[in-house]
């Protein structure tokens, strides 16, 4: 499932033509001495001068990325990024991007996200994608592909920016202080880094509304709101 709004990154006929290019000798001695724009139209494939360059590098990318180009799963500039990870940093991260089928700006966040996290703890972008820690964050958010692709994200961010954790532990004490009650749920800004909260409310009847429309009256004297509003420019920690 792509992103909204994302125009597709290649034609399909391109994607498709990458591992059947690859998977034959003859067309890519072809591709890689500089064939006529015929001889590549009739593998199927691109005859403009600058995608042939960029694909003499695909066809030599593992087969895991090949098939995920083929599959639609992973965008064809991401394919490009990927090329200058090892062989089996790439493999790994295709399997992750085909699990995924993301759209092209979530793919190239995640590639950029794990090859961070790699350069800064020195540690190998497949021992990333194979953290147990990301394993059980994808299987608690199921099968939606949405869902599952958020639980990466927002590991991958977290783990690259550790202080959005200790927001997050940070916010939920302060949050747990608060006599919200059922009916009222008071969220941080979006991934700790905005400036706005949200406070929603659930009713079925106006008797219902009335109690939340006290309650929220409360809240707002509650020492505890205040100290989460004065909280969010320094990762809701108490103050020195």
């Amino acid at each position: 499932a792509g992103d909204e709004g994302e125009p597709d990154a290649e034609p399909a006929h391109v994607a498709a033509g990458v591992p059947a290019a690859a998977d034959v000798g003859g067309p890519l001695h072809r591709i890689q001495r500089g064939a006529p724009a015929a001889d590549l139209s009739a593998l199927g494939l691109p005859s403009a001068r600058s995608l042939c360059d960029r694909l003499k590098r695909l066809v030599q990318l593992p087969e895991a990325v090949r098939l995920g180009i083929a599959e639609g799963a992973i965008a064809f500039p991401t394919a490009c990024e990927m090329g200058t990870l090892a062989a089996d940093d790439a493999t790994a991260v295709a399997g992750l991007l085909r699990r995924l089928g993301a759209g092209l700006n979530k793919q190239r966040e995640i590639l950029q996200l794990l090859i961070e996290i790699s350069r800064r703890d020195g540690t190998p972008p497949r021992e990333v994608v194979a953290d147990p820690l990301l394993t059980a964050a994808m299987q608690a958010a199921g099968n939606d592909s949405n869902r599952v692709t958020q639980a990466v994200r927002t590991f991958l961010r977290r783990r690259r920016f550790p202080a959005i954790a200790a927001a997050e532990r940070n916010f939920e004490r302060l949050r747990r202080e608060l006599e919200l009650g059922q009916g009222l749920q008071l969220d941080p800004p979006r991934d700790f880094e905005g400036m706005h909260f949200h406070l929603g409310c659930r009713f079925a009847t106006l008797e219902e509304l009335e109690r939340l429309h006290v309650r929220i009256g409360r809240l707002l004297q509650d020492p505890g709101l205040t100290a989460i509003l004065r909280g969010k420019g320094r990762g809701f920690e108490e103050p020195c």
